[in-house]
């Protein structure tokens, strides 16, 4: 039932438009990733901070803290911390884009299917258009 109205619905776009929910949804997807990312280097950044010694005891956090050249362990946390931010702001800003593009596409969306409804009536005979309620085709443009 759910995949023959998603059927009827996506029968509805055209190529264009289809690309352009395909690009929504990866815009979608890589805002989720971002967000999964900022909330999962919040423990670790807290653990650091906690135990700034881990950044020695770790081989990961030692080759960064060695290949960033890093002179003391309250650089290195100031510069993770940094990073923490800049995925969060990141994060938010791909968010941001998103609604952005989630919005556009439903005012195009609307827009181009009142413009098709509309040629639609256009096109049919005028005795047709005489046995509708005039109310009810506006309502259905709007």
């Amino acid at each position: 039932m759910l995949l023959s109205t998603l059927h009827q619905i996506l029968q509805l776009f055209d190529t264009k438009e289809r690309w352009r929910l395909f690009f929504v949804f990866l815009v979608l997807l890589t805002t989720a990733t971002l967000e999964v990312a900022g909330l999962a280097s919040v423990m670790p950044f807290l653990a650091l901070a906690a135990d700034p010694e881990m950044a020695l005891q770790n081989d990961l956090l030692r080759f960064v803290y060695e290949a960033g050249g890093f002179s003391s362990q309250r650089s290195f946390l100031i510069a993770i911390g940094f990073v923490v931010l800049v995925v969060f702001g990141f994060s938010n800003l791909m968010a941001v884009f998103a609604s952005w593009r989630i919005a556009r596409f439903g005012a195009d969306l609307q827009h181009e299917l009142s413009v098709r409804l509309l040629r639609a009536y256009i096109a049919q005979p005028y005795t047709t258009a005489l046995k509708r309620n005039t109310s009810v085709l506006g309502s259905n443009l709007l």
